[in-house]
């Protein structure tokens, strides 16, 4: 992990969710570690001791990855692991927007490559399969945790699991899932990438977000979400 090439992407990516936040360049405080039970787990010991919002925490390799309904599974080197805090102070009720927002933030800076990402309700990014469109290849995940003070949500852990390098390893897994770097040479003829700029993607993704709900607001932002959806206008098969 080159985190000198990490915050130089961070300064010169080239694309943005809206053009209004082009020129939007947030400073993140980035830990990088090589073997961690969870990123988010590591996040929130973090805030407990004072870490503040734009504080990432990337790992090689997760051991207890988290996900939806408590599911846990190990995270093999070839990922992109990363978790980062945020201090959105929103009504604790719109807490799922947490997912909604930072799903859409990353599938739509995938798109400025000309990557086919998509959303499956609520959490995954998805990839239709060319063959079948119907059927959906797994590209990655997004685990939200948020925490209160009365009715405010004070700080929140966006933890997102994408896979980079890491499917290419049996047909059972090439049925179900993807990786960017399959993606990129399917879809760009081979763009030169890294895995900081797949972090970085991510990063921003998350981060612009949350500016462009602030802009918009909820109803316009959830109608842009929608178009996302992988399943919209889709009878299935």
């Amino acid at each position: 992990m080159n985190l000198d090439l990490l915050h130089r992407l961070l300064q010169t990516y080239p694309y943005a969710v809206a053009p209004s936040l082009k020129g939007l360049r947030p400073k993140f405080k980035v830990r990088a570690f090589d073997t961690l039970a969870s990123t988010n787990q590591t996040l929130w010991e973090m805030a407990g001791q004072g870490a503040q919002a734009g504080t990432v925490v990337l790992a090689r390799q997760q051991t207890a990855g988290r996900g939806q309904r408590g599911k846990c599974w190990v995270s093999a080197p070839g990922g992109i692991y990363m978790s980062v805090l945020l201090e959105p102070d929103w009504d604790s009720a719109a807490a799922p927007l947490l997912t909604f927002t930072s799903s859409w933030g990353i599938a739509t800076l995938l798109r400025r490559w000309h990557l086919p990402v998509d959303i499956k309700w609520p959490n995954d990014l998805v990839v239709k399969a060319h063959d079948a469109p119907w059927q959906l290849l797994k590209l990655g995940g997004i685990l939200t945790e948020s925490r209160t003070e009365g009715t405010r949500l004070s700080q929140a852990v966006v933890g997102v699991g994408l896979n980079y390098g890491n499917f290419s390893v049996s047909e059972e897994k090439l049925a179900s899932a993807t990786d960017l770097k399959t993606l990129l040479a399917a879809h760009t003829g081979g763009t030169d990438w890294s895995l900081e700029l797949g972090i970085a993607t991510v990063l921003l993704g998350v981060w612009q977000w949350l500016c462009w709900h602030q802009q918009v607001g909820a109803e316009k932002f959830m109608a842009a979400y929608g178009q996302r959806l992988a399943h919209l206008g889709q009878t299935g098969q």
